[in-house]
């Protein structure tokens, strides 16, 4: 004879169970046995027990426990898959612990024996190896199990096969870090477009005040020389600008890479024509040595930019009456170009923060001219779209010589 309990139970189960259409639900208050209500809830919760199965399968997701008497892990079905194992391995503590990838053994076994002495519960993501040589990420979870002495005797937990998951967190974490350079390079751009633009204004400011000074005392000595500095900077600024113009664009990926045939002795040529009347403001020479029967390919607004901003650099960090050299040899199916002053120079620690986006070096010339050494960063971008790359050799009070290389093939 059924008793009260067991029929408001088996109600109250009734009234809160999902049942599936295969399985035809009672009616409350019928005159089914006892017998076909359990029956009937059995079916019920095996239904259940399914949908969680597969559910747990989808999920990848599946429970684990360890038996610290018998020294054995029992591991559920999905587990077992995740480590590339077949259903009803059962491995020892130590055995378990092996699948530990590289680097994570310890922390495995550091939230393993804190739980198992001092009864700490664990949720940590960490990696493994599986069977099958694939590294795993999975979030394992873990609490310890007592007997009715309150006595550890075990541990049971879950775990998850979280790698895609982390695939997707690592993809957003470098799209924010992108996004964060993105914004640095921004700001660096805008800069940049002040630093390198404003050397020509200066110098046409400059040369416009003497003429403008000579014309009202009707002096017109050497007005010729001056109109042809101002003509040569308005000329350099906007070169400078273009340049400038074409990196933004490459920042957004809307840039073509368009590399064609360069004369390099014609190249640097131009590049210290550009940057001459800079140099003799302080009584720099500068020194060309390439062959004039080297070919190479290239893009040369890029390249321009990279040769414009070191030699520009050379010239803010050289004294009164120093020397530059420009020069460009073959070597080892690629052309190693190099910026030499003899100028102020630098320690480690300066040269350690050049060409990084995340450091801003800034140096005033040896005229307390401002400078932001955002340039280099730009340099580093163009050749490394070269496939090339770029370095410094320095020393304080002995100058700098950057060198960049860029391959023979570039395509």
């Amino acid at each position: 004879m059924k008793s009260k309990e067991s029929d408001k139970a088996l109600k109250t189960l009734e009234n809160n169970t999902n049942w599936p259409d295969s399985i035809n639900r009672p009616l409350v208050g019928s005159s089914d046995s006892f017998v076909d209500k359990n029956t009937r809830s059995e079916e019920i919760l095996k239904s259940n027990c399914e949908l969680l199965r597969v559910a747990g399968e989808m999920a990848r997701f599946g429970g684990w426990s360890l038996n610290l008497a018998e020294n054995r892990v029992l591991w559920s079905d999905v587990v077992a898959e995740i480590h590339g194992e077949n259903p009803g391995y059962t491995p020892t503590r130590e055995e378990a612990l092996n699948f530990a990838a590289p680097g994570w053994a310890d922390k495995i076994s550091s939230v393993v024996n804190d739980c198992i002495a001092n009864g700490t519960a664990f949720d940590e993501d960490v990696q493994i190896i599986n069977r099958s040589k694939n590294l795993v990420w999975i979030r394992v979870t873990g609490k310890a199990v007592t007997n009715q002495e309150g006595e550890i005797v075990g541990l049971q937990g879950s775990m998850q096969d979280v790698t895609e998951r982390k695939r997707s967190d690592n993809s957003l974490l470098e799209s924010e870090k992108r996004l964060r350079e993105l914004n640095a390079t921004k700001d660096k751009f805008f800069s940049i477009i002040a630093h390198d633009l404003r050397s020509p204004f200066y110098t046409i400011q400059g040369f416009c005040s003497i003429l403008s000074e000579q014309v009202r005392a009707k002096d017109y000595e050497g007005v010729d020389e001056y109109a042809e500095i101002i003509q040569k900077s308005s000329q350099k600024a906007m070169d400078l600008l273009k340049n400038l113009l074409e990196w933004s664009i490459s920042q957004t990926g809307r840039m073509v890479f368009n590399p064609e045939n360069l004369d390099v002795y014609l190249l640097l040529h131009e590049t210290i024509e550009l940057l001459r009347d800079s140099a003799k403001q302080k009584s720099i020479s500068i020194e060309l040595h390439a062959h004039q029967d080297i070919y190479f390919t290239a893009d040369k607004a890029m390249l321009s930019s990279v040769l414009r901003n070191l030699l520009s650099n050379a010239i803010k960090f050289s004294r009164l009456n120093g020397s530059i050299t420009l020069s460009a040899e073959e070597k080892d199916n690629e052309l190693l170009f190099s910026v030499s002053d003899n100028g102020i120079g630098m320690n480690d620690t300066e040269r350690a923060k050049l060409f990084r986006i995340d450091e801003t070096h800034a140096t005033k010339g040896t005229k307390k001219e401002e400078g932001t050494g955002l340039g280099l960063i730009l340099c580093k971008e163009f050749i490394t779209r070269h496939g090339g790359k770029i370095w410094v050799e320095s020393e304080p009070e002995k100058g700098s010589t950057f060198f960049f290389t860029i391959p023979e093939n570039t395509a």
